[in-house]
């Protein structure tokens, strides 16, 4: 998923600030900028190993910064040896091209493409099908799938929305307080 979506971002052919400063190269720096902002991203890179702790470093500097406009935000992400290791690998994957209309994703009910389940193994959540017609991921670590309708057996980040055990009292995955 994330090779994809730097594919179609064009992440590959983005080059450093001195040497394409045209306005196309700008918007397509401000664009991959831009994505790095999410901090839901940022956490699942900083899981999958993709990239080494420098190079996640790096990217935090760019979700932070208060200018993603800036021209050279990227520039010492681009430099990174990690970063071009994954930027070959996108360019050699590239888009399939599709040979017909492929089968759509479902939809859930919150109107957005549900999470492929080889996705979710490998964040560590499953399927929570229990609610209401739609399926939802949940933590392992979240025992009360069809808890009392009532109650609830786990705690909602206000911070990041991951969903925590009832007893926690930080998050799991943000590390921040469940207050």
């Amino acid at each position: 998923v994330l090779i994809s979506r730097l594919s179609q971002l064009g992440a590959s052919s983005v080059a450093p600030s001195p040497l394409d400063n045209s306005f196309s190269s700008r918007q397509a720096r401000e664009k991959l900028a831009r994505w790095f902002s999410d901090w839901h991203l940022l956490a699942y890179w900083s899981q999958v190993g993709f990239l080494g702790p420098e190079d996640i470093k790096q990217i935090a500097r760019i979700a932070t910064s208060p200018n993603l406009e800036e021209p050279s935000i990227l520039d010492p992400l681009l430099e990174r040896e990690g970063w071009q290791t994954l930027m070959a690998i996108v360019s050699e994957s590239g888009p399939s091209k599709p040979s017909g209309p492929g089968p759509a994703r479902p939809i859930d009910n919150d109107g957005f493409e549900e999470i492929p389940p080889e996705l979710l193994d490998e964040m560590g959540m499953d399927v929570d099908q229990t609610s209401g017609g739609g399926s939802r991921p949940r933590s392992r670590l979240d025992t009360s799938a069809g808890g009392p309708p009532g109650g609830s057996a786990t705690k909602i980040c206000p911070h990041c929305t991951f969903e925590n055990s009832a007893s926690a009292v930080d998050c799991d995955v943000c590390g921040l307080p469940l207050v």
